[in-house]
């Protein structure tokens, strides 16, 4: 029917891609809860940095996408929550032991990502943590060096450019400049402050990663399972980060691996 007016609900998340210029000023001003994100998962070898600056360089990186949460929308969000609840608390509405817990939980989450822009961050960086490093240490720090496969990506005046073996720091800054201009990523921005959404985006766009069910139970931004996360953080608590990665129980690939978070599992137990 010509009356039937069809819209989409407006959307929560703001998506494009983004010169390398741009995307760098991005992450650069973003962070992430170390033992949450990708910190989760073990670090990228060579080889698989290799393979991502070369898709930089063809384009094809723009298959995986940077996911942030923009912080001042979490906050929004939180004290949204938490004003609805005092005001249900007001009324009888809730249950006042189970409210008043979820409004403590609440008012500390407030206080750790309130602590991130005190800290002069704008965004939460939910996915492409490694991918940030990456592009940090290519193209600001200059201490990638490029492999095997990059013989034959760039010329200059018609003369073929043979990066293998190299860094940016070993030409002249006008290549940094232009490669900076003329290669992109893929970033999306979620300016929804609920934290439900946050993890469920977490886990949904981790690089296509299967999460281990213990790595499910750990991937949210709860107090509880910040705590837990730090009880085997080898900074903060050193010595029960060594028992567990001492156990030959846990070693291999399977869902009890101390690689996919068997220890904290139990812990739980």
């Amino acid at each position: 029917s010509n009356n039937l007016n069809w819209e989409l609900r407006p959307s929560l998340v703001q998506a494009g891609t983004l010169s390398m210029r741009k995307s760098l000023d991005i992450l650069m001003k973003s962070t992430v809860d170390d033992d949450l994100a990708q910190r989760i998962f073990v670090d990228w070898d060579d080889e698989r940095k290799q393979s991502y600056i070369e898709g930089v360089l063809q384009g094809t990186n723009l298959t995986s996408v940077f996911v942030l949460a923009d912080l001042k929308s979490i906050i929004t969000g939180i004290k949204t929550e938490i004003k609805l609840i005092e005001e249900q608390l007001q009324n009888d509405e809730v249950e006042k032991v189970e409210a008043e817990e979820e409004v403590e939980a609440l008012n500390d989450n407030l206080e750790y990502f309130q602590s991130l822009i005190n800290d002069g961050y704008d965004y939460l960086l939910l996915d492409g943590k490694h991918r940030s490093e990456l592009l940090q240490e290519t193209f600001l720090d200059k201490t990638f060096k490029f492999g095997d496969n990059f013989e034959n990506y760039l010329t200059t005046n018609n003369v073929g450019v043979n990066l293998k073996g190299r860094t940016l720091k070993n030409f002249d800054e006008s290549l940094t400049e232009y490669l900076l201009d003329n290669t992109k990523t893929l970033m999306t921005v979620i300016r929804n402050g609920k934290i439900e959404d946050m993890q469920g985006i977490f886990v949904k766009t981790n690089s296509g990663l299967q999460l281990f069910p213990m790595e499910l139970r750990i991937c949210t931004m709860s107090i509880l399972a910040r705590f837990v996360r730090s009880l085997t953080n080898p900074n903060d608590n050193h010595t029960i980060y060594t028992f567990f990665n001492s156990l030959k129980g846990l070693t291999g690939k399977g869902s009890k691996s101390f690689e996919k978070k068997g220890h904290l599992l139990l812990l739980l137990i």
